[in-house]
């Protein structure tokens, strides 16, 4: 797609974990950090950083994360299964994108995990390109 940003790598991997209660309830993320450094037009990047989960239910199973253009236009990426995660009920979980941004500006970025059954929070963060 011309217009849009072109995603071409989106991985999660799970490093650590402690347990927590038995109550099922939505997952929770927090603590998003990552580079910010800006990427170059055309070139391709990666972003990279972590955020903390907490899921009762130990069943984390998805990250998902949408790219807003400088345009205002938004692109979800498929989502990509959270490796390692499977029983664990809190712990770090890592990602890297992939990036190839089509023009200079600023973009956005939210990303949110989903469990067996409901989708956390969201959390979003931006780079720029020039």
């Amino acid at each position: 797609m011309k217009t849009g940003a072109r995603l071409v790598v989106l991985s999660c991997l799970f490093f650590g974990g402690l347990g927590c209660g038995a109550a099922s309830s939505p997952p929770a993320i927090d603590q998003l950090v990552y580079d910010h450094n800006p990427i170059a037009v055309g070139k391709q990047a990666n972003l990279s950083g972590s955020f903390t989960f907490a899921d009762s239910s130990g069943d984390a199973r998805e990250l998902n994360v949408t790219v807003q253009l400088p345009s205002g236009q938004s692109q979800a990426l498929p989502a990509s299964p959270i490796a390692g995660a499977a029983g664990q009920k809190s712990g770090t979980l890592t990602f890297a994108l992939t990036v190839i941004p089509p023009v200079a500006g600023h973009y956005g970025f939210e990303l949110w995990i989903v469990d067996g059954g409901e989708a956390s929070n969201h959390l979003t963060g931006s780079f720029d390109a020039q």
